[in-house]
């Protein structure tokens, strides 16, 4: 991307996610501190301080002591090589501290460098405008509508469509994504309310991306460890699927996760969430590809580890599993260093072949 198209994209930021340049400017809100969002798995051992938890603590508490530019550069530079996962939960935390310390939501969000919306960098930063926009809801709740919450925080992107072709696509599909998340956090995580929000927004794509939001925070709720104390009113069963079959709207959205779900609450058990992933339906292959992209990739770059959860998926998922595994590491999850990866290439010379074939054949990544 050159030197003109980042710019663009760094005003597209700012006035689009930043609206209140063109409307309200920024408000005093105290947030009381049970309502910070908070990330607490997995944990930092003192052993290996260069871990990813660890440098996640030490990027938080630099942005507690002010340094948000800091913080996010630091956690760019240490963490975002070894991790997705822990780049996104870190910029979480960063971005609620950032509107926390600021009461301004324009303001936080003016600490993303102009490019964080490029293909190749989103994945890094989408964590800290969710973080933003959580705190942010949260504290103008009692004042302001959610529709004009979502109106203004949007700016720009509040229009019948966004088109691919657009500097600023990605951030818009991102704004309408971080609504979502800071639905669910603002109204105590009722699923059903947030979407209900959603449904409010005159256009279809957000209401899409808004939803999306919604159900990827309720598929985090499966797990525990999770925001511990966050209220957990439609968790049921052992995966989304039963709230996906009493909830017509939003199925896609809510089906993509039911894997997921299943895996926060039945952790390292991959054949287990395949199998879930029936319960998909015709978005079983969806819901396959968000375990892969999200879980078995997540291994520190341990590419045997890798190897050996496509294996325990089961014979009849192995090979999309590991073509899926390699377009996913390309793609950046897993962590930026490994962007790179020819992993078909590091399997056996049987699997070797038929992963170059497969990860072809696939089709809607």
């Amino acid at each position: 991307m050159g030197l003109i198209p980042k710019l663009l994209m760094g005003v597209i930021l700012i006035v689009a996610l930043g609206g209140a340049i063109l409307f309200w400017g920024s408000q005093s809100v105290f947030v009381p501190s049970h309502n910070k969002h908070v990330f607490t798995i997995p944990k930092c051992e003192p052993t290996n301080p260069e871990s990813p938890p660890c440098l996640k603590e030490e990027a938080e508490k630099m942005a507690r002591d002010k340094d948000i530019k800091g913080a996010i550069a630091f956690a760019v530079e240490r963490i975002a090589p070894q991790s997705r996962q822990q780049i996104h939960r870190a910029m979480h935390s960063l971005g609620h501290i950032a509107y926390t310390a600021l009461n301004d939501r324009v303001a936080a969000l003016a600490f993303l460098p102009p490019d964080a919306f490029a293909e190749d960098q989103y994945l890094i930063y989408e964590g800290f405008v969710h973080g933003v926009f959580m705190a942010y809801f949260n504290a103008e709740k009692q004042q302001v509508s959610f529709d004009d919450l979502i109106k203004e925080s949007c700016g720009s992107f509040f229009r019948s469509e966004v088109g691919p072709t657009e500097p600023g696509w990605r951030a818009g599909k991102q704004c309408f994504h971080a609504v979502g998340h800071a639905l669910m956090f603002a109204l105590g995580n009722k699923t059903k309310e947030a979407l209900q929000v959603c449904k409010n927004i005159p256009y279809a794509w957000a209401v899409e991306r808004c939803g999306y939001g919604v159900l990827m925070e309720l598929e985090y709720l499966y797990l525990p460890q999770y925001d511990p104390q966050a209220p957990r009113p439609d968790i049921s069963g052992e995966s989304l699927a039963p709230f996906c079959d009493q909830f017509e709207s939003f199925q896609e959205q809510c089906r993509m996760f039911i894997g997921r779900s299943y895996l926060r609450g039945h952790l390292n058990d991959y054949q287990g969430a395949f199998l879930a992933c029936e319960d998909a339906q015709s978005l079983s292959a969806v819901c396959r590809r968000e375990v892969i992209t999200i879980f078995i990739t997540e291994a520190n770059g341990d590419f045997r580890a890798m190897k050996e959860r496509c294996a325990q998926a089961g014979p009849q998922y192995e090979l999309e599993c590991l073509a899926t595994v390699s377009w996913a590491l390309k793609t950046g999850y897993g962590g930026e260093k490994y962007r790179k990866t020819d992993f078909c290439a590091v399997l056996d010379d049987a699997l070797r072949p038929r992963c170059y074939l497969e990860a072809k054949n696939l089709k809607n990544l």
